[in-house]
């Protein structure tokens, strides 16, 4: 286990610039890990910071956002010591914030949190698929996580008041690199892109037999048929069809605008028409309304693509090439 009590005297504005944006982001993962995990395993403290612990559950949730997000092997060594130094650095920075008097309100609290939230449902599809991941509704996951969110905006306080306004020259980064390239890591060649995408069309037969499935689903649920049982069987999305189409309450902005536009256009229980987006054909049920938020289910038949309807974009993707 470490112990560390001195705040690090030097650490690059890269650097700080880039644990500022994912500061919020990990602390988040990782207590939700911990959370989802509580009960099932016991924990252990790999490291104290002054008043501050660090869980072994905390450490491997950071780990495992920190391979995901760098897109690297899990296996390469050193990962998890590096990880838990920035963790013990973070918890240094907090414990500075606090000495200093640095504060933060209630509303700028429960501001961050709720933008926190919602990137992760718009992450996971709905806030019902956020709860089932993590074993808990999302009033508990705030109120789990909002000491932890007053903290993470304390560490950021705290260096945007101490290197906001700091400004390297050039000359100083070449001098630095000078003294210490022996130690810095090799840093993967980057390049800049630019490209044209374009998505292939719907084939019409595909198109029209799919139509006809749709509108045979929507009638069948207009004659009675259970519209879970229905969607459970003929729905494509694989990530609501096992709930029965349901995606949980959602607001303005979480779905493309077609169908958005005629969720919120429905009362409580009435089916839509078929609704067609870039996914497929949509049959939507509202089931309730609640402020501003909406809960719906719906059941998507989607739209094969077919070899015809790639080609056509390859074609029109070589006549802009050749042009």
């Amino acid at each position: 286990m470490l112990k560390a009590t001195q705040l690090p005297e030097y650490r690059s504005r890269s650097r700080q610039k880039e644990d500022r944006m994912k500061l919020l982001q990990w602390g988040f993962f990782a207590v939700l890990f911990a959370l989802s995990a509580y009960g099932q395993t016991l924990d252990r403290v790999v490291a104290v910071v002054d008043n501050e612990i660090i869980l072994e559950s905390e450490m491997n949730a950071q780990v495992q956002f920190y391979v995901f997000n760098n897109k690297i092997d899990p296996n390469t060594p050193g990962i998890k010591e590096q990880v838990l130094q920035s963790m013990i650095n973070e918890k240094l920075i907090l414990a500075k914030a606090i000495e200093d008097s640095v504060s933060v309100t209630d509303d700028e609290v429960q501001q961050q949190l709720d933008a926190v939230i919602q990137q992760r449902i718009q992450q996971f599809g709905s806030e019902a698929k956020l709860e089932e991941v993590y074993g808990m509704p999302i009033s508990r996951i705030k109120r789990e996580f909002r000491e932890e969110m007053r903290k993470n905006l304390l560490t950021q306080r705290l260096q945007q008041q101490r290197f906001g306004s700091a400004s390297i020259s050039r000359r100083q980064v070449e001098e630095f690199f000078q003294t210490f390239k022996d130690s810095l890591g090799k840093v993967p060649e980057e390049v800049e892109l630019a490209h044209i995408y374009i998505k292939p069309g719907f084939d019409k037969t595909a198109h029209e037999v799919a139509l006809t499935k749709a509108r045979t689903i929507l009638d069948s649920l207009k004659a009675g048929a259970d519209f879970g049982e229905m969607a459970k069987r003929y729905s494509d999305d694989p990530g609501s069809a096992p709930q029965g189409g349901d995606l949980g309450f959602v607001r303005r902005g979480q779905f493309v605008k077609e169908f958005e536009t005629a969720v919120f256009s429905l009362g409580e229980k009435q089916l839509s028409s078929l609704i067609e987006t870039e996914f497929g054909i949509h049959i939507i049920q509202l089931l309730e309304r609640r402020g501003d938020a909406v809960h719906p289910r719906h059941i998507l038949v989607r739209v094969p693509r077919t070899e015809s309807s790639d080609q056509a974009a390859i074609t029109l993707l070589d006549s802009v090439r050749s042009a």
